[in-house]
C-alpha cells in the first residue's frame, strides 16, 4: 500500500460516491422532498454540518454513501439519527418521501445510478483529448517501434496526456540515440512502445503525423457510446458467468485498490478509464433488486404500482435484513477472491 495510491483510491471511489449521492439529492430537492442528510459512508459520524433540515455528513466506513429523506425508512446500513431531536413532519405533509407521486419517487431513485452512467460518459468522453496518430512512416522510429495509425499518445516521457503540440516538442527535445517512452492506448488498452531515436538526425524524428483532440460535441457522443459498449459488455460477462460459461470474478474492496493503485500508477488516462468503467459497474450494481440498493427500492415502488398500494412496512422491513444479508455474503465473496488472487 502506498500513499499515492491511497489517495488515488479515495479519490476515485470518494467521486463515484459523490456523483451517485447527488443525483438522488438533486432529485428529491427538485421533487420537493425533505433531505433530512446527506452523506458519505456508513456507520458513525465522523463530521457533521447542519444547513436548515439537512445535515451533510461523513461517516466511519468510505463504502458508500446515503441520501436520508423524510419519510423514507432507514437501510440498516445507514443508521438513525443521533441527535434524536429532528422535528417530525405530519404524516400529509407534502415533503414526506411516501406522499410523492410516484414517478417522483421512481426518478428519486434512480437518479444516482444515473448520476453514476453520466459520470462514465463523461470520463470515457476525457480519454478522446490524446492526439490521435493518423500516419506512420515506412521505416521511421515510431514504425519500428510498432506505433500505428488509430493509436492515441496518451503518455510520451514524464508527460501524460499529451497535446499533439507537446508530443512534438518532446521528439524535438530528444537527443540523437536516446530511447523514448511512448505510451499508446489501443483497442481498450494501453501499451508501452519504447522508441529508440535516430542516432544521426539530431533534432529529433518520431515518424507519424497526428490530428489533435475531437471536438468537444464529437467527444462527448464518443464517450458515450464507449459507457453503452461497456455497459453492455459488463452484461454479458456476469450473464455467461450466471450461466457457468465463465469463471466467477468479482472484485472486492481489496480487488479495487489493487486496481486503481495499479491504474495510478501508469498514469492519469489509465486512472480516468477505470474510473469511468468503476461507475458504469456502480450503476449497474445499484439496480440490482436488493432491498438495501436503488434496483430494491426501485422493486417496491414497482410493486406498489402494480398492487394500487404500498409493500406493508413488516415486509419491506424482512426484505431489507434479508437483501442486508445477501449483500454482505457477496462482499465477502469478494473479498475473498480478492486475497486468493493476491495470496
Amino acid at each position: 500500500m502506498t500513499l499515492s495510491g491511497l489517495l488515488a483510491f479515495v479519490v476515485v471511489f470518494g467521486t463515484i460516491v459523490l456523483f451517485h449521492e447527488l443525483g438522488h439529492f438533486l432529485v428529491a430537492r427538485a421533487s420537493g422532498v425533505m433531505v433530512r442528510e446527506f452523506a458519505i459512508g456508513f456507520g458513525p459520524v465522523v463530521a457533521r454540518i447542519q444547513r436548515g433540515l439537512t445535515a451533510y455528513s461523513v461517516r466511519l466506513l468510505p463504502l458508500g454513501g446515503f441520501v436520508r429523506l423524510e419519510g423514507m425508512e432507514s437501510s440498516p446500513l445507514e443508521g438513525g439519527d443521533e441527535a434524536g431531536e429532528e422535528p417530525r413532519l405530519a404524516p400529509g405533509d407534502p415533503r414526506r418521501f411516501h406522499n410523492r407521486p410516484l414517478w417522483q419517487r421512481m426518478a428519486t431513485i434512480a437518479a444516482g445510478p444515473f448520476m453514476n452512467f453520466a459520470l462514465a460518459g463523461i470520463l470515457f468522453a476525457m480519454l478522446f483529448v490524446p492526439p490521435v496518430v493518423e500516419r506512420v512512416d515506412p521505416g521511421s522510429p515510431a514504425a519500428l517501434a510498432g506505433i500505428r495509425p488509430g493509436d492515441r499518445v496518451v503518455r510520451i516521457g514524464e508527460l501524460s496526456t499529451p497535446t499533439a503540440t507537446r508530443v512534438v516538442r518532446s521528439v524535438l527535445d530528444a537527443r540523437p540515440g536516446q530511447t523514448l517512452d511512448v505510451w499508446v492506448q489501443r483497442d481498450g488498452q494501453v501499451h508501452l512502445l519504447p522508441v529508440r531515436m535516430e542516432a544521426d538526425r539530431p533534432g529529433g524524428y518520431l515518424g507519424v503525423r497526428m490530428h489533435g483532440p475531437r471536438p468537444l460535441p464529437a467527444a462527448l457522443y464518443g464517450g458515450f457510446v464507449e459507457m453503452v459498449d461497456s455497459t453492455g459488455e459488463i452484461i454479458r460477462v456476469v450473464a455467461r458467468m450466471l450461466g457457468g460459461r465463465e469463471a466467477l470474478n468479482v472484485a472486492g474492496p481489496v480487488g479495487i485498490y489493487s486496481m486503481v493503485q495499479e491504474a495510478a500508477s501508469r498514469g492519469a488516462y489509465s486512472l480516468v478509464g477505470l474510473a469511468a468503467v468503476l461507475n458504469v459497474n456502480l450503476g449497474l450494481i445499484n439496480l440490482l433488486p436488493l432491498p438495501v440498493l436503488d434496483g430494491g427500492w426501485l422493486l417496491f415502488l414497482l410493486l406498489e404500482w402494480i398492487r394500487r398500494r404500498p409493500l406493508e412496512p413488516r415486509l419491506q422491513s424482512a426484505a431489507q435484513v434479508l437483501g442486508l444479508m445477501l449483500l454482505l455474503a457477496l462482499m465477502l465473496l469478494a473479498t475473498y477472491l480478492d486475497l486468493r488472487r493476491l495470496g
